[in-house]
């Protein structure tokens, strides 16, 4: 194996700032950084054995592009110093690619380090300094390189799998000499921190990433060198029960999943000395457990209770005494296939303060944090031995002010719901926060203080995968701010590891919610590791006739859906489970990494044939309808009919994509014979009406191109007929809102978009925020829940519309893009940003009386198609310059543009 010891590194450290030293002076107009390895910057443990490469330029001459460039990958940083590459050196390529490209080098083996870096050249003949160094390395990439065993409480084989307390473990172990490098190679289930020498290992919450444990577990990879001492030392491990052992009795049957188990762990130290020689330390039955610690309870939906009277002072270091610990038993663990989680981890994002704090009753204390979040509470306490504090979290307030729970508990059957409770060990002020539960809550409900509280007595703590922050967006107008802001909260509050639907009642992958703002969370975050992480749970989901259920993953539950008995078995159609299909294109789209649809290629096609199977010439039957919908209820057979239609074309120009030219051929011609349905079936060719006539119908065969050559103005207007006629209001459910801001946008009606948007009556986004929304809610008249992300479509419309970036699909990951804002007289100004694989792409324009201006930012190696608009008789100014561009139609200019910073006037 490969390891890197002490004074490598350092020596590694100092070739880095030798590096920016030298670098200031050499190529200066061209440079490469932000160097990424499976899109993560320096991951430990990568699964991948031919791990894909990604960089970034950064020029100070406008149209400049990649033309060549060259890659090393060496086993150490000194040869990386000395720009040799004994892995790998590609040589001079000539490429413009800076995307997902494969390692080609040497096999690598399981744990071995790899020391990378780039240079490139351009158009303008300037070669790069080489990049800053990266690295990467290998997890364990067989299953012969796992020694440990899975352990767990031995009161714990039972087959009751009830709730008990959280079992710790902890084993001792000598070493001669300060390690060169040391891993932890863990994984506990449901959750679990891992301990060393008393210390807590990295600062993530949550882990492992929730999946179906029978077909796939994840572990992690921890560097743990610097947390060892020479002489003894010692690693400890605590469990939650998360989804592993989900007790509680809910309607989505996790209480019965086929994996579900109590809590057990699988833990590896290798600790490699100066030689190169490891010394393993593994679970196994030699490992001393308790459940008597203070952990008490912990349940995903019920909550935590602590009992600090119970505390375990130096449970993890070398002189705690564990006589009165028992000693593990082994299992055989869960069935599923152990991966390396390669997906950002849960982390605390921020902390917030209440804005207030009222006694509603005698000792009976409300926390209102000013803003719905996803995480749970902090809790600052001094007070008697044994006294009981309960926090009760929830979104909402009965009429009495304390905290109503009625929709989260609607589908819970046992137990309490997001109630956490510590007692006190009665030793000065005490400051605690649950380990294994997340809440999702904006008032806080507190009983049993022991004096009255002060606001510094609950600290909201917001949890959610740290995927960074990609895109914004602002405007003039406050409301869509505070929309996009609500989308905000909305979408990080509904992802932990998975995309979800909401952080309270019932915190599960439901497809649909996810699928419709896929591409409104590529557009405001890094979401591809994460995205790609739960597509491969489709992977361990997908029935043997290609069938999926509505949520994923699931503990076997969501494969049916409806009253029919005969259509109820075909589940929620490709509206839901097509998310497969969906955003394996939106990722495509985002990126330009054909390794994607390759990875999912075989899955969706099986899905699709499922579809085809079950079609009734042509069209589907069965699928849930529009959900949500304000009043017109549009039927889920023409939402699932109409996806056949797409999802069959879609994944045709996949397979050209991949060379697949047979399945290209026949999924396309699949495609027309089921537009070519779907219009005999659903259009009134006289009338221009598509089934009932609603938002959602009319939108939804434009959004598809499902209409027939001639007819898209008669059902355009009939959709704008609708639209007046209800006096800009929506009348669509989740669904139908996708279609509908595409749509308007897509046929230059974005202004009545905006109309409908800043409504203040219902329904409208306008409405929500008078009622004092803060985040996205389920319905549009807030009598569920008020944490939802499905409706976050509109976040989509901010940028493709009112900021105007908008994707080239002719060249996918924004190598090719346009920029088209739709300046609309309500706005005075509106900028946005969107980080691409490439750099970062502004638009940004301003108005006032007499002109208007318009800023873009294009980066390295991509081009830009810019419509500015203007009025006939109006001088349009590139850079200071006239340049008319090429006029259009419908009253723009047109630029080609390449790599560069970008102004124009209109006067």
């Amino acid at each position: 194996m490969t390891f890197i010891n002490r004074s490598s590194w350092i020596f590694f450290l100092f070739f880095v700032s030798v590096w920016f030293k030298s670098s200031a002076n050499f190529a200066q107009s061209l440079a490469v950084e932000n160097l990424r390895c499976e899109y993560l910057k320096n991951p430990l443990g990568i699964n991948s054995k031919a791990p894909h490469l990604a960089w970034k330029l950064r020029a100070a001459v406008s149209a400049t592009e990649q033309t060549a460039y060259r890659i090393l990958v060496a086993s150490s940083p000194e040869t990386l110093a000395s720009n040799e590459g004994d892995l790998w050196d590609s040589g001079r390529v000539p490429s413009g690619e800076s995307r997902h490209l494969p390692y080609q080098g040497q096999s690598l083996n399981s744990r071995q380090r790899c020391y990378w870096k780039v240079k490139v050249w351009d158009n303008h003949e300037n070669e790069s300094a080489w990049s800053p160094p990266a690295h990467w390395e290998m997890a364990l990439l067989d299953s012969s390189d796992w020694q440990a065993q899975w352990i767990r409480h031995p009161d714990f084989t039972d087959t009751l799998q009830e709730s008990k307390p959280a079992p710790y473990f902890r084993q001792n172990f000598s070493l001669e000499e300060i390690p060169a490098s040391a891993r932890a190679y863990i994984t506990g289930l449901g959750y679990f921190e891992l301990y060393i020498n008393g210390q807590k290992v990295g600062d993530h919450l949550l882990d492992p990433v929730k999946t179906r444990y029978d077909k796939s577990v994840r572990y992690l990879t921890h560097d743990i060198t610097d947390l060892l001492q020479l002489g003894e030392n010692t690693v400890g491990i605590v469990l939650g029960t998360g989804w592993y052992n989900h007790f509680a009795n809910a309607v989505w049957g996790f209480n019965q999943a086929p994996w579900r188990s109590y809590p057990e762990a699988l833990c590896q130290l290798e600790i490699t000395d100066e030689q190169g020689d490891i010394q393993r330390v593994v679970s196994n039955a030699s490992w001393k457990t308790t459940n008597q610690g203070p952990i008490r309870f912990d349940g995903i939906r019920n909550g935590e209770t602590y009992d600090a009277r119970l505390e375990l002072p130096g449970w993890s270091e070398a002189w705690y005494n564990d006589n009165d610990w028992k000693n593990a038993v082994t299992s055989a663990g869960p069935q599923g296939q152990l991966r390396a989680q390669m997906i950002p981890p849960i982390k605390a994002q921020q902390e917030i303060r209440p804005v207030s704090v009222t006694e509603v009753q005698p000792g009976v204390w409300v926390f209102d944090l000013g803003q719905n979040i996803a995480g749970y509470s902090r809790l600052k306490v001094a007070g008697p031995k044994g006294t009981e504090v309960s926090m009760k979290m929830g979104e909402k307030l009965f009429p009495d002010s304390t905290v109503e729970q009625k929709q989260i508990l609607r589908f819970l059957k046992s137990g309490d719901a997001q109630t956490d409770r510590y007692i006190l060990k009665g030793e000065g002020v005490e400051v605690w926060e649950p380990r294994f539960v997340y809440h999702g809550f904006q008032y806080v409900e507190v009983r049993g203080l022991p004096t009255p509280p002060t606001l510094e007595t609950i600290t909201g703590v917001v949890l959610y995968t740290d995927f960074e922050q990609t895109g914004s967006f602002a405007c003039s107008d406050p409301q869509l701010n505070r929309t996009q802001q609500n989308t905000h909260w909305s979408f990080v509050g509904n992802y932990h590891g998975l995309p979800t639907d909401c952080p309270h009642r019932e915190k599960i992958g439901w497809t649909g919610d996810a699928q419709l703002v896929a591409e409104a969370g590529l557009f405001n975050y890094d979401m591809v590791r994460s995205y790609l992480k739960w597509l491969d749970d489709f992977i361990d989901e997908q029935q043997e006739n290609g069938d999926l259920p509505g949520v994923i993953p699931s503990s076997g539950w969501g494969y049916e859906y409806g009253k029919d008995p005969e259509l109820r078995p075909l589940g929620y159609g490709p509206q839901w489970e097509g998310a497969l299909v969906q955003i394996t294109w939106d990722l495509y789209r985002f990126t330009g990494d054909s390794a994607i649809l390759a990875r999912y290629y075989a899955i969706i096609k099986k899905y699709l044939d499922h579809l085809i199977r079950n079609a009734d010439n042509y069209t589907l039957n069965f699928g849930i309808d529009d959900h949500k919908p304000v009043e017109t209820k549009t039927q889920g057979d023409i939402l699932a009919s109409g996806y056949l239609v797409a999802f069959t074309r879609m994944f045709s120009q996949m397979a050209t994509i991949l060379e697949q030219p047979e399945d290209g051929k026949y999924y396309q011609q699949y495609s027309e014979k089921a537009k070519k349905a779907f219009n005999k079936r659903y259009f009134n060719s006289k009338t221009g009406s598509y089934g009932n006539g609603g938002q959602t119908s009319q939108a939804l065969a434009l959004y598809h191109n499902i209409v027939p050559d001639g007819k898209e103005e008669m059902v355009l207007n009939n959709l704008l007929a609708d639209i007046r006629q209800r006096d800009y209001h929506f009348d669509v459910g989740v669904v139908g809102l996708k279609y509908l801001f595409n749509v308007l946008r897509e046929y230059g009606h974005s202004e009545a978009l905006y109309r409908m948007v800043t409504q203040t009556d219902q329904p409208g986004f306008g409405y929500w925020l008078e009622q004092g929304a803060n985040t996205l809610w389920q319905d549009w008249d807030g009598s569920m829940s008020l944490n939802h992300i499905m409706f976050g479509t509109v976040s989509e419309w901010f940028y493709e519309a009112l900021a105007g970036i908008q994707l080239n699909d002719e060249q996918p990951g924004f190598q090719r893009f346009i920029i088209r804002p739709d300046m609309l007289p309500q706005l005075n100004w509106a900028n946005g940003s969107v980080e691409s694989p490439f750099g970062t792409i502004r638009s940004s324009w301003e108005r006032s009386d007499d002109e208007t201006m318009l800023r873009v930012t294009v980066p390295t190696s991509t081009t830009a198609t810019v419509f500015v608009p203007y009025q006939r008789g109006q001088t349009v100014l590139l850079n200071g310059n006239e340049d008319q561009g090429e006029a259009t139609e419908d009253e723009y200019r047109v630029f080609e543009v390449s790599s560069g910073n970008y102004v124009w006037q209109v006067k």
